[in-house]
């Protein structure tokens, strides 16, 4: 039964899965990974709570089985029970304290639920594991600003992108704190190096012009407002009384 479920998994009959799971687990109650692959054929149907059942009957039977405390955390987060979620990554944990991954997986799930400490410490260890994560030191990057260190979010972003080059999205996070301290030139310039990463990013655009606009640098400020309208037309009403203001300020230099 078991043999024929994982056929079945592979081709999508989540169903038929779920019903030679019942059958093994029939012959033999004990049978561990039966129940965790009947629970993500209960998963891939949208049982999540029922998913959750068959994965705490996995591990209840065979406490080792690592992957049924993963597959948990899916159903718990699918579920909206992010702290069940953390607790299937600690027990994971327990078993694979090496796994870069899930300190990563549960540092972003702490970070959902505003446990910004806990957070940071969970990208911490991830980051140790493996320090050329990119993404990881953007999340931390991420968990620092929220919790109010605006150095060590600018020092993450910067790590980040010097990882990634080509990413806009650090650039732009460390613009937006620079911009935050009263580091207007350093907005300014990583709003650019966003916009050079992605060339369509409508907030760095957005974020640069309205410096421009402040700084008044007003040529700069419509250039900016014109591209974001060349890429998303649909601004056009919006930002038409915008446009209007600059060119009436720009008769009046």
């Amino acid at each position: 039964y078991s043999s024929r479920a994982t056929v079945r998994f592979e081709k999508n009959d989540f169903k038929g899965a779920f019903e030679d799971c019942s059958a093994a687990i029939k012959a033999d109650p004990k049978h561990a990974n039966a129940y965790n692959m009947r629970g993500l054929a209960r998963l891939k149907q949208g049982d999540y709570s029922g998913a959750v059942d068959d994965f705490t009957e996995a591990v209840q039977i065979d406490r080792g089985l690592g992957v049924a405390y993963l597959n948990r955390a899916d159903a718990n987060i699918a579920d909206g029970d992010l702290k069940g979620a953390v607790e299937d990554y600690s027990a994971f944990l327990e078993l694979n304290p090496g796994d870069a991954q899930i300190y990563y997986r549960r540092g972003a799930l702490k970070g959902q639920m505003r446990d910004f400490k806990g957070a940071i410490e969970d990208y911490d260890k991830s980051i140790e594991i493996q320090p050329n994560a990119g993404l990881t030191f953007y999340n931390r990057g991420v968990a620092k600003q929220d919790s109010g260190d605006v150095t060590g979010a600018i020092e993450d972003y910067t790590a980040a992108a010097a990882l990634n080059p080509n990413w806009a999205e650090p650039y732009y996070n460390r613009g937006t704190v620079k911009y935050g301290v009263g580091d207007i030139g350093g907005a300014v310039e990583d709003f650019g190096k966003a916009i050079n990463a992605n060339a369509k990013f409508l907030s760095a655009y957005d974020n640069r012009a309205k410096i421009f606009y402040q700084m008044e640098r007003y040529e700069e400020a419509l250039a900016d407002i014109k591209k974001m309208i060349d890429i998303n037309p649909s601004l056009k009403k919006s930002l038409e009384p915008v446009i209007t203001d600059i060119k009436n300020k720009l008769e009046r230099k």
